[in-house]
């Protein structure tokens, strides 16, 4: 997919991310969207490897938070990654 599709796809999902949660996403909106069933999966995942999107904590709240942007992005650059993979043609068997 090319830079501009990516860049038209996040802005589509952004719109719709704002639309539905507004500018800051958390708690299992947040978890869903980066692909872990719960907030728990979530924090485990994110103490264990790190998260794809920038995080930070607003103040006296618990939990994590991103920005609705970065979120809509990371998951337009992981369609665009997901589907050049499936379009790639396979090895072909040696017997």
């Amino acid at each position: 997919m090319p830079d501009k599709d990516i860049a038209a796809r996040g802005q589509e999902l952004e719109r719709w991310l704002l639309t539905e949660f507004g500018p800051v996403l958390s708690g299992l909106p947040l978890s869903k969207l980066l692909g872990h069933p719960s907030p728990g999966a979530f924090r485990q995942a994110v103490r264990r490897h790190g998260a794809p999107v920038a995080l930070f904590q607003q103040g006296g709240r618990k939990g994590w938070c991103a920005a609705t942007k970065e979120v809509a992005f990371w998951i337009a650059r992981t369609e665009a990654a997901a589907q050049a993979l499936s379009t790639q043609t396979p090895p072909e068997k040696t017997p």
